[in-house]
Order: structure tokens, then C-alpha cells, then sequence
């Protein structure tokens, strides 16, 4: 399976459409700031990034 990710601009109205799901950026940020505190988290995901050769982050 091809992985299609592109990143983009967004603001807090915009939405994005994962696996049939649509979900408001805004929401998205809003579980993401209460992920990064989880440093277990923080370090399966980057593993994962590793893995996948996605060296990228900002």
C-alpha cells in the first residue's frame, strides 16, 4: 500500500477525511495537545516514523 500523505496549510474550520471519517483540524489539534504530553506516545510514533523513513517533523 502506497502511503499518499501531502502536507498542507490548514485552519482550525478546515476538515480532513481519513478512512471515510471527517474530522474538523481544529478538533484534531485539540487531541493532539493532550497526546504530546504522553512521552510513551510520543515515542511509539516516532519509532514509527523511523521505520516508515520519515524523517520530517516541525
Amino acid at each position: 500500500m502506497e502511503n499518499h500523505f501531502q502536507l498542507i496549510e490548514c485552519n482550525g474550520d478546515d476538515v480532513v477525511e481519513c478512512n471515510e471519517l471527517i474530522h474538523k483540524v481544529s478538533k484534531l489539534k485539540q487531541a493532539l495537545e493532550i497526546l504530546v504530553d504522553n512521552e510513551e506516545f510520543l515515542e511509539k510514533v516516532w519509532n514509527l516514523l523511523i521505520e516508515d523513513k520519515i524523517y520530517y517533523l516541525e
